[in-house]
């Protein structure tokens, strides 16, 4: 905008002159600044720029035009109007201004109305660049807002979309993953059934081996020693009654042994009598005095007190292992051992049979006589003990059964 009042330069070597159309010209309500060259004019515009500049064409030294010349190096039209002023009306000189790029031209002695009139034309000039330049300058700082904002909103959509997306992937995963247990629960869950039906079933199997082993072995040679032992009232002869006697007497051993047999699968009285690492290496020797496997038991005689719940599902699992070893893997030989890890007890059953390719073997209900390795896993984890299941086709298999001790 034009500076108020407008700030008017008169560039006139004459003093009389100069003096006379500053205060002529201070009177129509401008500001006046008067200099006596035009060497003097390029220095003081550049200290502070006029609105307009009245210049006489004839000076010393550096005349109007060679100034105006200058001016324009730097200044259009437009931006900072030059109005000459000369006492030639020569057409020569007023192109030669025109061309150097004066807005007007005037001659002495100026007719005051008319140069007010072109002064006034030359400011609505100014002002309408000045105002198209500041609203140039408000609408670059407009766009330049606006690319920030378009800049800002852009990244904050790809913040949020990469926050969309993170989410996104977090809630599929999520997804998954519920998918996963539950799947994961309806398996468990059908287990559970499973084990629950094959226990029912195992619960019968078993009252049924042990009544047919009670009928066909022990009540056999009960009987059968009931009529030897009745036979004796009607032998008079001594050597009779001995023979008699002499075979009764394997028949009552094989019916103890056999009664034996059957309270050690029913509830093994070394367990309780002497502890786990007796009624384990008894374990071993029954099956190596049984089904002609080499079977050996290892301890490392460090104290190893456990809770009694522990002892029997530790002896229990012990006893289904070996029965699966005898059953399915066809071993050379097996070992058994007992040792502390720090504050736990390991049991240890591994044998060098023809071993197994199962991702998860407790994942599976074994097919075998007994609850297999789920339900050993699930009895042994409900009492805060773990296993672990190691087996390779042709290696044999190892499985550690670990608990906690007593405290």
């Amino acid at each position: 905008m034009l500076q108020n009042p407008p700030l008017i330069l008169i560039v006139d070597d004459e003093p009389l002159s100069r003096d006379a159309l500053s205060g002529r010209l201070a009177r129509r309500n401008f500001a006046i600044e008067s200099l006596a060259s035009g060497q003097a004019a390029l220095e003081a515009i550049q200290l502070r720029l006029p609105d307009l500049i009245l210049m006489d064409v004839s000076m010393p030294g550096m005349s109007g035009i060679e100034t105006l010349q200058k001016i324009r190096e730097t200044w259009a039209q437009d931006y900072l109007p030059v109005i000459l002023v000369s006492a030639l009306t020569d057409s020569e000189d007023v192109i030669a201004g025109l061309e150097a790029g004066a807005n007007d031209f005037v001659v002495k002695p100026v007719n005051l109305p008319v140069l007010v009139a072109r002064i006034k034309v030359c400011l609505q000039a100014r002002t309408a660049v000045l105002a198209r330049e500041q609203a140039e300058q408000m609408l670059r700082f407009s766009e330049e807002r606006l690319r920030r904002a378009n800049d800002e909103l852009d990244q904050r959509v790809r913040e949020r979309t990469a926050e969309l997306d993170r989410t996104n992937q977090s809630l599929t995963a999520e997804i998954v993953e519920r998918k996963k247990a539950t799947e994961l629960l309806i398996a468990y869950q059908e287990k559970l059934r499973a084990l629950a039906a094959q226990i029912s079933l195992a619960e019968e199997q078993e009252r049924r081996r042990i009544a047919r082993g009670l009928h066909d072995h022990i009540g056999q040679n009960l009987v059968l020693t009931k009529m030897k032992l009745g036979a004796l009232h009607e032998l008079n002869n001594q050597a009779a009654r001995t023979q008699v006697l002499d075979e009764v007497h394997p028949l009552l051993e094989q019916a103890i042994k056999q009664i034996r047999t059957l309270t050690f699968e029913l509830g093994s009285r070394v367990l309780y009598d002497f502890g786990l690492s007796a009624a384990l290496e008894n374990l071993t020797e029954q099956m190596r005095d049984q089904h002609g496997i080499p079977a050996s038991f290892k301890e490392d005689d460090l104290p190893k007190p456990i809770a009694e719940d522990i002892q029997v599902a530790l002896f229990q699992a012990a006893r289904e292992l070996l029965h699966n070893v005898v059953k399915h893997a066809h071993p050379k030989s097996v070992k058994v051992s007992l040792v502390r890890v720090g504050d736990s007890i390991r049991l240890t059953v591994q044998d060098d049979g023809i071993g197994c390719r199962v991702d998860d073997p407790g994942s599976a209900i074994s097919t075998t006589d007994g609850f297999g390795l789920f339900s050993i896993r699930e009895r042994l984890e409900y009492l805060g003990a773990n296993m672990e299941f190691k087996s390779e086709l042709g290696a044999g298999t190892s499985i550690f059964l670990t608990a906690p001790l007593q405290r």
